[in-house]
């Protein structure tokens, strides 16, 4: 996860799943990457994505959402933690609402207040199960568990609305967007871009294959998709 200047990473230290692990924070510098700071913990409870918003880190947690103080990234801190209805493994956020995906493919949804806490508000279900999941503004753009993407506009998040579909082949593991294009990495090593996102169906502009992008997680600029 980037955040200006600043990456965000979640995981384990030395390749052992069992830990500690926690988040660490770098500077991206011209010659490679800054140590800031870093949040470990020495039993390790599972942290699986981050997304940051300002002033506070939000981490799926041992199934929960953490939310941690990083306005001085040399020394983030926990400050609280959200216990979500079901084990949260991925995380999504506009800025108004943060939704938690979980192992059966749903996502329980949670508005974001001005302090930094989350309410609980609705939970999303769609067809195909959610395997990624990417918000912007009022559109959601759902990655299917069989395939292809969702783009449903949640303008008003009680009652998210279908307005197009994009099939796929495999798992879509993650996504990412630049501008008005939709990057879609899928579990058979093949990451697409999508444009035409605002019409009835979008429009698959280019392909790239490769065994080595049958998972990760992106990030795109205006120009370079990042796979990690």
């Amino acid at each position: 996860m980037t955040g200006g200047n600043l990456i965000y990473q979640v995981g384990t230290w030395g390749g052992d799943l069992t830990g500690p692990g926690g988040l660490r924070i770098f500077e991206a510098q011209p010659n490679g990457l800054e140590p800031m700071g870093e949040l470990e913990v020495e039993a390790y409870p599972g942290f699986e994505d981050v997304i940051v918003f300002g002033n506070a880190a939000y981490v799926a947690c041992a199934g929960d959402v953490w939310r941690i103080d990083v306005a001085d990234p040399r020394a983030p801190r926990h400050v609280s933690t959200t216990v979500t209805p079901r084990h949260t493994s991925r995380l999504a956020s506009n800025g108004q609402v943060v939704a938690c995906m979980n192992r059966q493919g749903d996502a329980d949804v949670f508005r974001l207040v001005p302090d930094g806490s989350l309410d609980s508000l609705t939970a999303w279900s769609f067809p195909g199960g959610t395997e990624s999941l990417l918000l912007s503004g009022s559109r959601a753009f759902v990655g299917g568990r069989n395939g292809g993407v969702i783009i449903a506009s949640v303008r008003d998040p009680m009652l998210p609305q279908i307005v197009a579909q994009i099939s796929g082949s495999s798992a879509t593991t993650d996504l990412a967007l630049s501008g008005n294009t939709l990057f879609v990495l899928e579990t058979n090593g093949v990451l697409r871009a999508i444009e035409e996102l605002d019409s009835a169906t979008p429009i698959e502009r280019g392909r790239l294959e490769g065994p080595d992008m049958a998972s990760g997680n992106m990030v795109a600029t205006a120009s370079t998709v990042w796979i990690g």
